[in-house]
């Protein structure tokens, strides 16, 4: 079982809402920038402005990326999914 720390939902959300490959690769894993994830207070109110698919699409690139990053593989049946494409999901 994946148990999530507090720290983990940081990170998780941090990659939710926050699309673009500047922010993912300049911001959200730099502690001096506003964006980093340790920076996220989970107690504060988010609003969406998206459509459902955009929020379903987000979701999944958020917590791929996030397992990937952590060492997970991905498999559907027996195979491991090559996860490269991932970074491609942040414009």
């Amino acid at each position: 079982m994946l148990k999530m720390t507090e720290n983990d939902l940081k990170e998780i959300f941090a990659l939710f809402s926050s699309p673009t490959d500047y922010e993912l690769t300049n911001m959200i894993y730099n502690p001096s920038q506003k964006l980093f994830y340790g920076n996220e207070d989970l107690n504060e109110e988010y609003s969406l402005t998206q459509d459902k698919k955009e929020f379903a699409e987000d979701s999944l690139r958020a917590i791929l990326y996030y397992l990937v990053k952590h060492g997970f593989e991905i498999r559907k049946g027996n195979e491991i999914l090559d996860m490269k494409f991932i970074k491609e999901l942040f414009i």
